[in-house]
């Protein structure tokens, strides 16, 4: 395998800031996608090794793409993939952006104009997952913070006003591909499986949908039935069509008893694997039709992004670097009112908690009192963002910030 540190060049004498490396398809395939999140590993593990290499990271992982966004110069940012992926795996595939590029396409990504499916919502879902996994592990600079809050904002201007129908996603396409089958079973019920469900039950000739999860009592989805995994053996053997959209990093069955199963079965099956890995091999039993996740992308109509959503990411990207630009002040101002106001949900938070005797309603009241806060500050931020050195002055003013304290 080449050598990572060799295999990402960068703009000759550049130092930048922010750096985005994605992994994503059609450019890399998807065996090579899937032996790269082998060495990446879990997300959860992944993210404590970018602490260990001091660079601020975002990692953002689904069916069809890796995205890693990183903040810092180019040579701690390549420290920090290699930290991630190991010294010796082969990036070359990847893709590598800089600066304004690189912020234009972290927008475009959330906001799901980097889509197959242009303009589907599931991937905003997953940004912000990814954004509250990494606050959660404290990973969370204020440039990230700054760029994850003005993808996240971008992209629901973009849904609101300049996509198509957003029902039409990865999901749509996937309950399509089960038809006219009428029972469907679908394993894992995250993001995409939620989402599957719903595209289900949206179709004219509705089948009967059953799902099937690790821990069935965590499910509270009353509109469709919830089987435990143990039983997806069950699923493979009686079921017309069957969508897998699990999270997990092994299979949900082993290849020996996949195909003992398919050996049995006399009717044919519809298999949608939308799972990265995928949790069933590429089958060529004839009575199976088998579609990846890069197959669903194939097929996937492409309506083009509108200009004005362009224009809209274009104007966020140059925005932020504006903003990023003069942050000895604006930057500052931002971040010191964000701190105020979360020292002022925790101090609520603390006083009302005496009344209050369980653990999990002092957690709830404390998460409540902080997006209430994040919540009142979003405009003003917004402003700021495109305030001129005056504006910005009168704001900090306002709320008794001093920006160079």
């Amino acid at each position: 395998m080449s050598n990572l540190l060799s295999s990402a060049p960068a703009p000759a004498g550049a130092d930048f800031e922010i750096r985005s490396t994605s992994l994503a398809y059609p450019a890399v395939p998807g065996e090579h996608r899937v032996a790269l999140l082998g060495n990446l590993g879990p997300l959860e593990p992944a993210l404590l090794k970018t602490r260990a290499s001091g660079v601020p990271t975002l990692i953002l992982s689904t069916c069809l793409r890796t995205e890693i966004i990183q903040i810092g110069t180019r040579a701690t940012t390549q420290a920090g993939l290699a930290q991630l992926f190991g010294p010796e795996a082969d990036l070359t595939p990847a893709t590598h952006r800089y600066g304004l590029e690189a912020i234009e396409h972290i927008l475009r990504v959330a906001a799901g104009l980097q889509s197959a499916v242009v303009g589907e919502r599931e991937v905003l879902t997953q940004f912000r997952t990814s954004v509250a996994l990494t606050a959660d592990h404290g990973l969370m600079d204020p440039t990230l913070r700054d760029l994850a809050d003005t993808a996240i904002g971008t992209a629901r201007l973009i849904h609101r006003g300049h996509l198509p129908d957003p029902r039409h996603s990865l999901a749509s396409l996937a309950a399509d591909f089960t038809a006219p089958a009428d029972s469907v079973a679908v394993l894992g019920y995250g993001a995409m499986g939620k989402a599957v469900v719903d595209a289900l039950l949206r179709l004219p000739s509705k089948p009967e949908v059953t799902v099937f999860v690790r821990t069935p009592s965590a499910i509270s989805n009353q509109a469709v039935p919830v089987l435990s995994m143990d039983q997806a053996g069950e699923a493979l053997g009686q079921y017309p069509a069957l969508i897998s959209a699990t999270a997990a990093d092994s299979t949900v069955l082993s290849p020996t008893t996949i195909n003992d199963i398919l050996a049995r079965r006399t009717e044919t099956l519809t298999i949608v694997d939308m799972a990265m890995p995928p949790d069933f091999p590429a089958l060529s039993d004839p009575k199976v039709t088998y579609l990846s996740i890069d197959d669903i992308a194939d097929q996937a109509h492409r309506d083009g992004t509108s200009r004005a959503a362009q224009e809209q990411v274009h104007h966020a990207a140059t925005g932020f670097l504006r903003r990023r630009g003069s942050r000895g002040q604006t930057g500052d101002v931002i971040r010191t009112m964000f701190e105020q106001a979360d020292r002022a949900a925790q101090d609520t938070a603390r006083r009302l908690a005496k009344r209050l005797s369980c653990p999990e309603d002092i957690a709830i009241l404390e998460q409540a009192t902080r997006a209430v806060t994040r919540k009142v500050l979003h405009h003003p931020v917004q402003f700021l963002a495109e305030a001129d050195e005056s504006e910005v002055a009168t704001v900090a003013q306002a709320f008794g910030v001093e920006p160079n304290a």
